[in-house]
């Protein structure tokens, strides 16, 4: 049988306002498990302890102030702004909620820069033994071989720009335009193809 210390109000006080040690909070914790007797304790302890140190203290005065104001008005006119002024952490959750919008903000915007090539341009791949034959909005053909990749812009691809990246091999067969614009190929090695 081993040794345990009785579980006083002062150690419980000690618990709740978090100065208890590791050990002490797990002896606690079994003490509340062991029977329901030491759980209504427990609970009333706690109770007593955090009407001895209230977490938050409300201005009931100017709470009912804004209330009475509220039924005087029938209701029909909105509380006055000043009504709330000097509640603590208003500026705070303020510039909380500024930070929140800012960092959506942040985020949606890095993502539509990281993931801009998925969204702007369409990606023709071929794995390894595999050929693949390809026409463009243009009407060109292009026959992709084993391994590569083709990159081929998703709006404006033939009126705008006949421009296409190109990593590993193809074979192209271009059809030429009425006002002869050019078919332009880039490589991953920083070449250009017309």
């Amino acid at each position: 049988m081993s040794f345990q210390p009785p579980i006083t109000k002062e150690l419980l006080f000690a618990y709740f306002a978090g100065h208890a040690t590791v050990l002490q909070e797990q002896l606690i914790e079994k003490w509340v498990e062991e029977t329901p007797d030491n759980e209504e304790l427990f609970y009333s302890c706690l109770h007593e302890w955090e009407l001895k140190h209230p977490q938050y203290e409300a201005d009931t005065e100017a709470g009912i102030d804004a209330f009475n104001r509220k039924i005087a008005l029938g209701m029909q006119e909105p509380v006055p702004a000043d009504t709330f002024e000097n509640r603590p952490g208003e500026q705070q959750v303020n510039w909380r909620n500024w930070f929140v919008a800012a960092s959506v903000v942040f985020v949606l915007i890095s993502g539509a820069w990281l993931f801009k090539d998925l969204w702007f341009y369409k990606n023709y791949t071929t794995t390894l033994s595999e050929v693949s034959t390809i026409t463009l909005e243009d009407g060109s053909k292009v026959v992709l071989n084993t391994s590569s990749m083709l990159q081929v812009p998703r709006f404006g691809f033939g009126q705008n720009s006949r421009k296409v990246h190109l990593e590993g091999e193809a074979y192209f067969s271009i059809v030429h335009t009425p006002d002869n614009k050019k078919f332009v190929i880039s490589t991953a090695a920083g070449l250009q193809v017309e």
